[in-house]
């Protein structure tokens, strides 16, 4: 390093187990001193025993990890055959002495059973060592939301880790209000992977969603979710013909929309002025329209909206309605 200090990086892994390391320094071919350092294991694991696929996966902590790691890897693969699914995960520094890392599912064809995962650091130098290995045994789930708004107009179910064999999923689903069972299709996403939607537009009511999946009409599992009403409109009772038109507002609008719609008409004459005009989306929850006199022949009298909401298939719910008087 400079005259009269020279430096030597012993790595863990050209030698076997804790304990003392003993050192001797011979300077030539003359010995010259002896060294001893203590080396201890200090690291713990932090990891689920047991995970479901519909969790999407699973987190690994290392805590103790010593201040001369500049890394550390996670790589896992299932029983499966073998290590064809083998992915060297990176880990992320959170605090002094403790990474993580989160191992998805998807990066080993969401297979059902034991997930291995063996933990390695590294020094600045490249030196590495396995400190640490764990199994996490992972079994089929199904994923869905326990609660969700009915403007959302629908919702997903994910069913997982069901037999790669299986040719037919079906997803018969009722409510609370409507106890007649309506049968939805699955769609296979990928092996032991399968979808479906259910809209709210095909059901009756709010409340408790309850869909019971079927394997090649086989029963599988069962699955629940709250549907809640949760939006609220923003309009004027009344306004004059005078000002143009009128804004509405709705509120609590969920997050799986993308458009919202207001036909409006007047009750004169029946729905011959219908309009539907877009929302917009003005932030998160909240849309507005504003409705011109003008597309209504300037009418008196009352003015009626309903509002309808939007997912990315295009299936739609009618959330709310209301009426101005306009004079």
């Amino acid at each position: 390093m400079q005259n009269g200090v020279w430096k030597a990086t012993i790595p863990f892994s050209q030698h076997i187990g804790i304990g003392l390391y003993t050192t001797h320094i011979y300077v030539g071919n003359t010995f010259w001193k002896v060294s001893t350092t203590t080396v201890k294991h200090t690291t713990s694991i932090r990891i689920p025993a047991e995970a479901s696929l519909a969790a999407g996966g699973y987190e690994v902590y290392v805590d103790g990890v010593g201040e001369m790691a500049k890394r550390v890897s996670f790589p896992t693969w299932t029983n499966l055959n073998g290590q064809d699914d083998l992915v060297w995960s990176e880990g992320e520094k959170v605090a002094e002495g403790t990474w993580k890392v989160w191992i998805p599912f998807s990066e080993h064809n969401y297979e059902k059973g034991s997930y291995n995962t063996h933990i390695y650091t590294y020094d600045a130098a490249g030196n590495k060592l396995g400190i640490a290995n764990r199994v996490v045994e992972v079994k089929e789930g199904v994923a869905a939301p326990d609660e969700t708004s009915s403007s959302n107009a629908s919702y997903d179910i994910i069913a997982y880790g069901i037999d790669a064999a299986a040719t037919n999923v079906k997803f018969s689903t009722w409510s609370a209000q409507d106890q007649n069972a309506i049968s939805h299709e699955g769609a296979k996403i990928q092996a032991g992977v399968w979808k479906v939607t259910i809209p709210f537009g095909q059901h009756v009511g709010i409340g408790l969603y309850t869909t019971n999946i079927y394997v090649d009409n086989v029963l599988w599992k069962m699955s629940s979710t709250t549907v809640k009403h949760t939006t609220s409109l923003r309009m004027p009772k009344e306004v004059n013909l005078a000002v143009g038109g009128y804004e509405i507002n709705v509120d609590g609008v969920g997050d799986r929309v993308t458009r919202v719609r207001f036909p409006t008409w007047t009750n004169l004459n029946g729905q011959d002025d219908l309009v539907w005009s877009e929302g917009e989306k003005v932030k998160q929850g909240t849309w507005k329209v504003w409705i011109p006199f003008n597309q209504h022949n300037n009418e008196k009298g009352s003015y009626i909206t309903h509002v309808y909401t939007y997912d990315a298939a295009g299936n739609n719910l009618g959330i709310e309605n209301g009426s101005v008087m306009v004079k």
